[in-house]
């Protein structure tokens, strides 16, 4: 009797364990929940919304808007227009709006590249 009652437990706890294992792990992809993509990638460039792949793999579609979306390129404020699909974006999304909408993004510098001489 004993033995069934520990095992009992033990398979409660075990499976306590497991199901906040698996909510923590949802609740922390893409920093959704805080209203920010860090070092997304940029795979679509529309008028009115942009597409990112977010570090976790995900595709999100975020509205934009000229006048309201606030584009940055190494500090300096720049149109949306520069945005190019490849680009590495940090996407602050406006918490008062209904839909994914993007307050600040800042455009990551591009990589340098390092021109070689293959001739000895």
């Amino acid at each position: 009797m004993r033995r069934r009652i520990l095992s009992g437990l033990l398979v409660v706890l075990m499976l306590g364990l497991i199901s906040g294992a698996g909510i923590s792990a949802t609740r922390n992809s893409d920093n959704d929940e805080d209203g920010l993509f860090v070092n997304a990638k940029v795979v679509e460039v529309a008028d009115g919304h942009i597409s990112i792949i977010a570090q976790s793999g995900s595709e999100h579609v975020i509205a934009i808007d000229g006048a309201a979306t606030r584009v940055t390129r190494n500090g300096r404020v720049v149109s949306a227009r520069e945005l190019r699909v490849g680009d590495r974006v940090t996407v602050e999304l406006d918490a008062n709006k209904q839909i994914k909408f993007a307050k600040n993004i800042s455009i990551g510098s591009a990589p340098t590249q390092v021109a070689r001489n293959n001739r000895r």
